[in-house]
């Protein structure tokens, strides 16, 4: 990894925790607002806040998920590649007679 995509993920990720801290402050700021109606302007903000956190953090779960199989894969792959040159006839010291 180079090092702009390596600046360009820690931005993009700061990018995505910026806004989902501000939406929740924007949910906690105008939770108790005076509610105009069935047209309320910031109860429709709310509501796009609400569906901004849900769908960033349904994303989050995927890439932590992807993350850790990822990390799994490298580490069991390491520990193969480690056991496989391991056990060989040699070091049993078997005897290969057909």
């Amino acid at each position: 990894m180079t090092k702009k995509h390596r600046i360009t993920a820690l931005l993009m990720a700061a990018l995505v925790l910026f806004v989902m801290t501000f939406s929740l402050f924007v949910i906690a700021a105008e939770a108790d607002h005076d509610c105009s109606g069935e047209d309320c302007p910031i109860c429709a903000v709310i509501a796009i806040c609400e569906n901004t956190i849900k769908a960033l953090s349904v994303v989050l779960v995927f890439v932590s998920l992807m993350a850790a199989l990822a990390i799994s894969r490298i580490h069991f792959d390491r520990e193969k590649q480690r056991y496989s040159g391991f056990f060989n006839p040699v070091l049993l010291k078997v005897k290969l007679t057909n």
